[in-house]
């Protein structure tokens, strides 16, 4: 059920693959889909941008097929990735889906990735910005997901800046792991050699949100250049924005609900996952890592030095610089060529 453009099959797909030493399409579609795809890159944006999201949105999960879905089958549905493959691995990495930057320190570290969020992507969305009609879209589905799986967390993200031109059709709801499943203990109890090393990757990135419910929450906006409370303060520039993008309301404040400051939907990691994770570790004698960034660019950081230091001990030398940026990565290539990753979020003047 998970979306297909969320960046945790997109990571686990291209780590799969990684320890395959295999190539893969990391998003993935059918013949019909790629040749389409290839007809409309000729076509101007204008186009693009308005085919995708209607395509997208016959695609998009109806909020009541979800209702039964529970946090040990989004785990379970993560592992098929790395069917077939064989351990005992020496280390696995665990938490914050990076992008690229996650996929090479996972691939450098020699070890699958797990990963704490999953995103669906639903039907219905706000064509002209209203943030209520995007709110109530999927705030009755994110309160019974969290209800039915005490171990899971929610947060209903909205940005129509940097997303506008899928909200209008869609509605994104993430999902957190606040403990470890089942389906990963076992993983790691049967895959990770004794007293092997497990990486948790901690996203410490925050940004404002309207706590909705005891395990829910609704976000606005995103990371990208502009600052959680200019989304809110309804500024020039966003008025300016939505003028041009057609949208009608540009007041995305939620009334009736509190504002904290919390986690990141995309680049922050609820607080029980670690925790839970440590415990485990110290239960099964494996070593337990915490590595902790509150900027997400940092992880690319980490995951340069990490795979030049892997090079350089397998006795080469790098051969050249990748620079990749959000799903737009190759983690094989980085492996067979000896090249040093430069993953960047987006296209943004943030760093």
């Amino acid at each position: 059920m998970e979306s297909r453009e969320s960046s945790s099959p997109i990571i686990t797909r291209a780590v799969a693959a990684g320890l395959r030493r295999e190539t893969v399409d990391l998003i993935q579609f059918s013949s019909w889909q790629k040749l389409a795809l290839k007809l409309l890159g000729r076509l101007p944006q204008k186009a693009a941008l308005w085919l995708i999201p209607r395509v997208q949105a016959v695609d998009a999960l109806d909020p009541d097929v979800a209702r039964n879905l529970t946090t040990d089958q989004l785990a379970k549905a993560r592992l098929q990735d790395y069917s077939g493959l064989e351990g005992p691995f020496p280390a696995v990495t665990v938490g914050v889906g990076m992008g690229g930057a996650t996929a090479h320190f996972a691939l450098a570290t020699g070890g699958p990735f797990l990963p704490q969020a999953f995103v669906l992507t639903l039907k219905g969305g706000s064509v002209d910005g209203d943030v209520q009609r995007y709110f109530s879209r999927s705030a009755a589905l994110a309160e019974h997901l969290t209800c039915q799986n005490p171990d899971m967390f929610s947060i209903q993200h909205y940005d129509p800046v940097h997303d506008g031109w899928l909200t209008r059709s869609v509605n994104h709801l993430r999902l957190k792991l606040t403990a470890v499943p089942e389906a990963y203990r076992r993983f790691l109890i049967e895959q990770l050699q004794p007293g092997g090393v497990v990486y948790y990757l901690e996203g410490g990135a925050q940004w404002l949100r309207y706590r909705t419910g005891e395990r829910s929450v609704f976000q606005v906006g995103g990371w990208g250049d502009i600052s959680p409370d200019e989304f809110l303060e309804n500024s020039p520039r966003l008025r300016e924005f939505a003028r041009r993008d057609a949208l009608v309301k540009t007041d995305w404040r939620l009334p009736g609900y509190p504002l904290e400051r919390g986690p990141e939907s995309e680049w922050g990691c609820e607080p029980g996952f670690g925790e839970d994770l440590e415990v485990f570790c110290q239960k099964h004698g494996f070593q337990f890592v915490k590595i902790r960034f509150d900027r997400p660019t940092d992880f690319s950081r980490l995951a340069f030095h990490s795979v030049r230091r892997t090079v350089e001990q397998s006795g080469h030398e790098p051969q050249g610089t990748l620079v990749e940026t959000f799903t737009q990565y190759d983690a094989t290539a980085v492996l067979k060529a000896s090249l040093l990753p430069i993953w960047m979020i987006f296209n943004t003047k943030d760093r």
